[in-house]
């Protein structure tokens, strides 16, 4: 994938265009393989300030449309989120911009390309595949059955939060 591909694909011009729910939710609901080297120059030259509304708008928008009877998928996305905070919230260097590419492409990989949910009893789908039909299904009053418990394969080994932003 070249840049203006990547532009395209977020609907950017330039990267001072990315600072809207919807181009950080373009960029982590598609399943194209993006260059790493693409994500950290893109990441590198945005605000991480912004980043972090960004990013916690998106998680607490997934987090709300959540199965209600989900509870494990509920914390495991509400760690996710944390982690993300957390390294939007170190200094942007370089090697910070690598550890946020990198989560995002692990984050990729878990909801969009890996199938870890059950359903009709023999069939798999992704996370978020099943969260968004789960919505649907709501909307429309339709009945639909998902099994989570394969959920726990994203690997979360540490996160930081800063105690100031806990009181």
């Amino acid at each position: 994938m070249k840049r203006d591909e990547l532009y395209s694909l977020i609907d950017i011009e330039t990267p001072s265009d990315f600072k809207y729910y919807e181009n950080l939710e373009l960029l982590l609901e598609n399943d194209k393989n993006i260059d790493s080297y693409l994500l950290e120059e893109l990441f590198y030259s945005l605000n991480w300030e912004q980043l972090i509304d960004l990013f916690k708008s998106y998680f607490d928008e997934v987090i709300r449309i959540l199965p209600d009877n989900e509870d494990d998928l509920y914390i495991k996305f509400d760690v996710i989120k944390r982690k993300f905070l957390g390294i939007l919230e170190r200094e942007k260097d370089r090697e910070n911009v690598k550890i946020l590419v990198s989560e995002i492409e692990s984050f990729k990989k878990w909801f969009i390309e890996d199938k870890l949910v059950k359903y009709n009893d023999n069939k798999n789908t992704s996370i978020y595949d099943a969260i968004y039909d789960i919505y649907a299904s709501k909307l429309l009053n339709n009945d639909c059955k998902y099994d989570f418990s394969n959920i726990n394969d994203y690997k979360i080994d540490a996160f930081e939060i800063k105690i100031s932003k806990l009181i």
